[in-house]
C-alpha cells in the first residue's frame, strides 16, 4: 500500500470542506517519474500527491482544516521554515522581499506554491515549484 493509498480518504475528506472548495488550497495527485541513461540505465514512476497553496492566504485557507495545518503539527502539515530562506519567517514577505530585490515593485497577485507537506511531523522537500 503507497503512500497516495493512504491519503485518499484524507484528500476526500479536506476537499469536501467548504474553505478548501473554492480553489484557495488544494491537494493534487499524480505521478512522480524518472529516467536516466548513464551511468547506468534506471527508470522509476509512483504516485504521489502534493499541496497546492496560495502563499498570500496561506493562513486562512488552512484555518479550518482538521488534518492540515500551517506551523503546526497535524496529520499534514506545512512549516514556513521548510522552504525558502528556511528561517521561519513569512514565505510571501520573502518572496515580495526577492521581488523588490529585482525591481519587481508592484506584483500583488496570488503566489502559488507546489510542495510536498509534512507527514505526521516527517519532512520531504525533494523539489517545490
Amino acid at each position: 500500500m503507497s503512500i497516495v493509498d493512504l491519503a485518499r480518504p484524507l484528500v476526500r475528506q479536506v476537499v469536501e470542506r467548504p474553505s478548501l472548495q473554492t480553489g484557495e488550497a488544494s491537494i493534487a495527485l499524480g505521478s512522480v517519474r524518472h529516467r536516466r541513461l548513464r551511468p547506468c540505465a534506471n527508470a522509476f514512476a509512483y504516485s504521489s500527491y502534493f499541496l497546492r497553496l496560495p502563499l498570500r492566504e496561506l493562513h486562512h485557507a488552512l484555518g479550518s482544516a482538521r488534518l492540515i495545518s500551517h506551523n503546526r503539527w497535524n496529520v499534514l502539515s506545512f512549516h514556513d521554515r521548510d522552504h525558502g530562506p528556511r528561517d521561519g519567517k513569512s514565505l510571501s514577505e520573502w518572496i515580495d522581499a526577492l521581488l523588490r530585490e529585482h525591481g519587481v515593485e508592484d506584483a500583488d497577485g496570488p503566489v502559488w506554491l507546489h510542495a510536498f507537506p509534512r507527514v505526521l511531523g516527517y519532512v520531504f522537500n525533494p523539489v517545490s515549484f
